[in-house]
């Protein structure tokens, strides 16, 4: 972050390392509390879910390796998010005496972890508009239609999933539909976004999703 990404809070100063590490563990304290007051059988899976967040820390104890090339170094880290998706859908189960399914439990653990790889291309895109280029981006890597494929490509996967889960309507994929349109015939609309307007559309196709399971969960 103090190398590329100069405008987040800690290279800026607005936040100290040692005050993120204080509020990272008064989270976990917070977190292991309401977990032992709700349901005794959840602790297993959440502290496996705390070592790995440390492996993913300490970058698999491989790091030199993985940030030589920013789509090998995020696939592994984003399955942090696949097993809290994991996690959440297991303990919906338990709290609501649902029945417990491993094919559920796996599929909302791969939606967390497309959740995720959205969410690290659009925060690792180059401002095409600026004609900026950078060895962290995807685009520099992969190339402007391709990382956008991909990108497209994940969202629709995760409504397929969604949609095999809930059984859905077919309505839920108007925005996809939207999506594609705008990328085939507007594509210059693509190209002018700034760095955060791909970080919003990003945040927003994540946002949807959650919002489709949450519709889907109550119908």
């Amino acid at each position: 972050d103090i190398k590329l990404k100069h405008h987040r809070p800690l290279p800026r100063g607005l936040v100290t390392r040692a005050e993120i590490l204080t509020t990272t563990y008064i989270i976990l304290i917070l977190e292991m509390t309401i977990i032992i007051f709700t349901n005794l059988r959840l602790i297993i899976h959440y502290s496996l879910i705390i070592i790995f967040s440390l492996i993913t820390f300490y970058e698999f104890f491989i790091g030199k390796i993985l940030r030589k090339n920013i789509l090998l170094y995020a696939l592994p880290h984003v399955l942090l998010m696949g097993t809290i998706g994991s996690f959440l859908y297991y303990s919906v189960t338990i709290i609501s005496s649902l029945q417990f399914q491993i094919s559920k439990f796996l599929l909302f653990g791969v939606i967390c972890y497309i959740s995720g790889l959205i969410f690290e291309i659009s925060r690792k895109m180059p401002n095409i508009s600026d004609n900026k280029s950078s060895n962290e981006s995807f685009i520099s890597l992969l190339g402007f239609k391709t990382t956008w494929f991909i990108f497209i490509g994940l969202f629709a996967v995760s409504l397929i999933i969604i949609n095999y889960i809930f059984r859905i309507q077919f309505l839920s994929f108007i925005p996809l539909i939207v999506f594609v349109l705008i990328f085939i015939f507007r594509r210059d609309f693509f190209e002018k976004l700034s760095r955060k307007g791909v970080e919003l559309l990003g945040g927003l196709c994540i946002l949807y999703i959650f919002i489709t399971i949450i519709f889907g969960g109550l119908s």
